[in-house]
């Protein structure tokens, strides 16, 4: 899934930025004068707020923290223009504006850029109040302009090149104070931060353009600066030049011809005189646009074009070492793309000749970083030689790009030790061997002394495959546990997982649940962490360390519901089973993070599968198991192996011209290759087709020997076949019209199963989720139940206007089922969100969770056929205590049957008899109950409804559009009503009925909310059997 209109969704990370040449933390940053580059007229900053980095360099103030973290200066004005062009550099959290405000920034009017909730925000600071919300979509790495306007108690927000506030309100919370920035849990690049006092901004905007200091030069000319932008006019060569200086870069800007002749330019790498440099010329007269070098007219590259007079046109040019690529208009290829070394930097500007040509919106972007290369991503701080030169004496330490690197020789240990010290924790982090070092070792230090001599290590050693725990007492090493036969390789990315817990010592790699390592060993109760390396090259990223006490025990943490351990967890994708190992990819920040499992129930995350690439981001999707090798793919890897078939959306391009590509794996999803270098289902528009095209489902058809996929394409499905899983036939599409009830159809799911179990009776179901809209109260998910044809056509049942809800509930979005599960059991896992509020839910350090996986089944109720939906049975291994209650009735007057009992994470099997004469009109369990808060799971025999009531439950105060009361009919079957409750830290999941019915809802009770009780109204009901069980939690050891 993943729509432009949210986020790339997206990666949640406890993160400090590992930087050179200095790492500023906390209130070091206070004496940080600006550095040079960092463009503002505010002054005397300093930072406040929770820990973080404020760094200073030539592309302006970067902010990173995992909290809230703010940069502030002593400048303060009442009445202004306050504006910074923003760069998210986490695609997570927030930046903000802060504006107004107090010395502590709480008192303040923020105004933020919200990349994973694809919005900018006005709000109060104090209280988190919303003055105001504006949908925009956002990438990773990309500039955007935000400017606010505060005169008296007016507040006018205006986004990118906008010249209408897309806020407006009135407010008069604050009424003067100081300016600044923020982030939380992010890292955000401001640049020209600049405020201008109310009684020089003028009514209308001026130019747009981030160059400052612009002079003119060359022959006589005229310029004038307006609302429209910069005017310049000459019979000769005439230059406007600013004093802002790149090497690399993206420059921009909206060019308008007013008189259809000479030439008009974009200047760039110039010298001061605008001769030498590079020029992009628009020459109406030649109908083309030119990239020269302005020193002796040489010509590098041209673009034919249809031009007219008055008519605004996007001229863009990206420079980075000697490529130039130059896009024309909405083009997201360059048209023109040459290698030229004459210049390597200079000052930027604008030019015409023999012409006059309006130029706006002239915007230069550094090109600092890609997106495929994000800062180092860990939790570590102080590292002895902060500054990654490396010990002289233990080898070297580097940053490269997105990587910390490690040299060490065969005869020196390369060592890097923080200052983190812990006793219990589990400790992460990815791992690459050097590909040109077939014979380096490399892993993670842990509970070491300062010098690295003392303590525990872990390593892994790719030329024989070979894993070893080991502990160090000065030079003296001994092996603790070594593992043997993992597929490790020199060049591939290796996932460590280390759990220490008392002597307790747990080792994983790659997830591998045979080969981990379990050993005990008390020589070292406590100490630092750090990395290691030996004869030759490694890298090291995503390196986390958490205190056992911390993990997985945050606020409303689920303790058996799957969460990413510091991400953004959405849609399932490329769920499938291989080899014994159950894989669960999801959503996170447009790309496919990975867990694997044994049992669907204990999961080992794993590096990122399915990264950003050159089509663009990568949305959601399915996988299978080619078992026979019918791709033609796996002919050296025993015949089999795994392919996923995901969204390509490029967010340069119209609606990101989303189009379905592949990936393969050969080593039980370790590590991927994409397939070919274009898509293998192109958008149904055309090469650049904008259509809504995406989350392929992939599924296996037995009876016609081939493939079928489904693919949303926004108000239908559409339907493909494969006899070879790479090259598809499209044969029908499904929806349309009557079917529409609601937001845009999203993530379909295809399955066949056998009607009340029997084989020779199989019908088709196809799922789908559908995007928020308030005809459905939010987003929404239903079903449909039918046959495939021969012809790859799809016949729905039912008549268009019978709506078969997949979710009374209103947190299960985007589910989707596994593929290939070893018993044949069809079992589904969905995302615990609404598009109303996909990820306001006030968690810290992690977003979203999943549901219990469930199997599906498809059985006859009252005559009609419908899914139904339990909780797998591996469930079960969970439980614990075992409270039971039987034939006992309850009434009005009756005490709580539930009194002794009491948790947050439990299940209830529960069968509920009216009794013929003086039947409840409503009972039911109000759990995690106390200090006032409640969550009502019951049900009303006056009107046969089965419902869920969270308005008591907690937190509801995040988000306006969070409902509170569901609900939906039940029939009794010979007067019983069972239902089957799941009950997590922040999670109700209820089965009605043995799983006719179904709610999945999300709640927020204070962790002291643990009580719970059974109730009665208007009569009696007969609880015939009952059973609480405890479940025990699946991330932790102990329960």
């Amino acid at each position: 899934m993943l729509k432009n209109r949210m986020f790339y969704g997206v990666k949640l990370i406890l993160v400090m930025m590992l930087a050179i040449p200095i790492l500023w933390s906390g209130n070091a940053a206070r004496a940080a004068a600006d550095g040079s580059g960092v463009n503002t007229n505010l002054s005397g900053w300093g930072t406040s707020g929770d820990a973080g980095t404020l760094m200073n360099n030539a592309d302006g103030k970067l902010l990173t923290s995992t909290g809230n973290f703010f940069g502030l200066s002593t400048t303060v004005a009442d009445n202004f223009t306050y504006e910074a062009d923003v760069t998210i550099r986490q695609f997570q959290g927030v930046g903000a504006l802060v504006f107004r405000s107090n010395n502590s920034g709480w008192g303040s009017y923020m105004l933020q850029i919200d990349p994973v909730g694809g919005r900018i925000r006005l709000k109060d600071a104090n209280g988190d109040r919303e003055l105001g919300v504006y949908g925009v979509s956002l990438a990773s790495n990309t500039t955007y302009h935000l400017k606010v306007r505060a005169v008296g108690s007016t507040l006018e927000v205006y986004w990118g090149n906008n010249a209408t506030p897309v806020i407006n309100v009135n407010d008069t919370s604050y009424n003067g104070g100081c300016l600044g920035l923020q982030v939380w849990n992010s890292s955000m690049l401001f640049q020209n931060i600049i405020m201008t006092p109310e009684s020089t901004t003028p009514n209308t905007p001026n130019v747009n353009t981030n160059l400052s200091g612009w002079a003119t030069s060359g022959d006589a000319g005229t310029l004038t600066n307006s609302a429209d932008g910069k005017l310049l006019t000459s019979g000769g060569n005439y230059f406007a030049l600013s004093t802002t200086t790149a090497n690399n870069f993206t420059y921009e800007a909206d060019v308008t011809i007013r008189q259809f002749q000479g030439v008009g330019a974009l200047v760039f790498r110039s010298n001061n005189s605008g001769w030498g440099s590079y020029m992009l010329q628009i020459d109406p007269g030649g109908s083309r646009i030119r990239l020269k070098d302005a020193n002796g007219d040489r010509e590098l590259g041209v673009y034919s074009v249809s031009l007219a007079i008055n008519t605004a046109y996007h001229l863009k040019v990206r420079a980075v070492g000697s490529t130039l690529q130059v896009y024309w208009g909405n083009n997201a290829t360059p048209v023109i793309n040459v290698n030229d070394t004459a210049y390597n930097g200079g000052c930027l500007g604008v030019q015409v000749w023999n012409s006059s040509m309006l130029f706006q919106n002239i915007i230069m972007t550094p090109d600092s970083t890609t997106p495929n290369n994000p800062p180092v991503n860990t939790n570590l701080s102080g590292w002895v030689n902060s500054n990654l030169k490396g010990w002289t004496s233990t080898g070297e330490w580097t940053l490269n790009s997105n990587v910390v690197k490690g040299v060490g020789s065969a005869n020196a240990e390369a060592t890097i030790i923080a200052d983190s010290v812990a006793s219990d924790f589990v400790f992460v982090g990815d791992v690459t061997v050097d590909s040109g070092a077939p014979q380096a070792v490399a892993g993670l230090m842990f509970r070491t002394d300062r010098e690295g001599t003392n303590g525990y290590m872990l390593r892994i050693r790719p030329s024989d495959h070979t894993v070893t725990l080991l502990k160090k007492h000065g030079n003296t090493e001994t092996v603790i546990q070594s593992k043997s036969g993992i597929p490790l390789s020199t060049g591939n990315k290796h996932h460590i997982e280390i759990t220490a817990e008392g002597s307790n010592l747990t080792v994983y790699v790659d997830g591998y649940s045979a080969e981990k390592i379990v050993a005990q060993d008390a020589d070292f109760k406590s100490g630092y962490a750090g990395m290691t390396v030996t004869n030759g090259a490694a890298y090291y990223q995503n390196v986390y360390l958490t205190p056992y006490s911390d993990y997985y025990t945050e606020t409303y943490r689920p303790q058996y519901h799957f969460t990413d351990a510091r991400g953004w967890a959405s849609d399932p994708n490329g769920l499938v089973y291989f080899e014994g190992e159950y894989h669960l990819f999801h959503q996170d920040g447009g790309q496919w993070a990975h867990a694997i499992s044994t049992d669907l129930l204990h999961w080992k995350q794993m590096p990122f599968a399915l990264t950003w690439n050159n089509l663009g981001h990568i949305w959601s999707g399915s996988a299978v198991a080619d078992v026979t090798n019918a791709s033609g793919l796996f002919g050296d890897s025993g015949g089999k192996g795994l392919i996923a078939y995901y969204t390509s959306h490029h967010p340069d391009k119209p609606n990101g011209n989303q189009k379905i590509g592949a990936a393969y794996s050969k080593d039980k999803g370790r590590t991927w290759v994409y397939y070919g270098d274009d898509a293998i289902v192109p958008n149904p528009g055309g090469i650049d087709g904008n259509w809504d095209f995406r989350d392929p489902k992939v599924v296996r058809d037995d009876v016609n020997n081939r493939w079928i996929m489904v693919v949303s394409g926004g108000d239908h499905i559409r339907f493909y076949t494969s006899t070879d899983l790479l090259h598809w036939t499209w044969t029908d599409n499904f929806g349309y019209s009557q079917y529409i009830r609601g937001g845009v159809w999203e993530c379909p799911d295809l399955f066949q199963l056998a009607v009340d179990g029997n084989a020779n009776n199989k019908k088709w179901v196809l799922m789908i989720s559908t995007g928020g809209n308030p005809n459905t109260q939010g987003s929404s998910a239903e079903y449909f139940i039918g046959q495939v044809t021969a012809e790859g056509k799809f016949v729905n049942d039912n008549l268009p206007g019978k709506v078969l809800l997949t979710d009374s509930g209103k947190e299960n979005y985007a589910s989707m089922s596994f593929y290939n599960t070893p018993d044949n059991r069809r079992i589904t896992l969905g995302w615990m969100s609404n598009w109303d509020y996909p990820f306001s839910f006030p968690t810290e350090g992690w977003k979203g969770q999943l549901t219990i996986p469930r199997e599906l089944s498809l059985k006859t109720v009252n005559g009609n056929v419908i899914l139904a939906q339990n909780p797998i049975s591996e469930l079960s291994s969970l439980r614990g205590t075992d409270f039971s209650v039987n034939n006992v009735s309850v009434t009005p007057q009756s005490g709580n049957i539930l009194r002794t009992v009491n948790g947050k994470a439990y299940e209830i099997d529960v069968e509920l008899q009216l009794p013929n004469s003086g039947a409840a009109t409503e009972f039911g369990f109000r759990l995690r109950e106390g200090g006032g808060q409640k969550t009502v799971v019951g049900y009303r025999s006056t009107d046969n409804k089965m419902f869920i009531n969270r308005s008591a439950s907690g937190r509801t105060d995040f988000a306006t559009n969070f409902t509170t009361l569901h609900e939906a009919v039940v029939q009794p079957v010979n007067g019983v009503v069972r239902m089957h409750i799941l009950v997590d830290e922040s999670s109700v999941e209820l089965f009605g009925n043995d799983g006719a019915v179904v709610f999945s809802d999300i709640i927020l009770p204070d962790s002291s909310s643990n009580g719970m009780s059974f109730y009665a109204s208007g009569g009696t009901v007969v609880v015939k059997a009952l059973h609480v069980y405890s479940l025990k939690n699946t991330w932790r050891s102990t329960n």
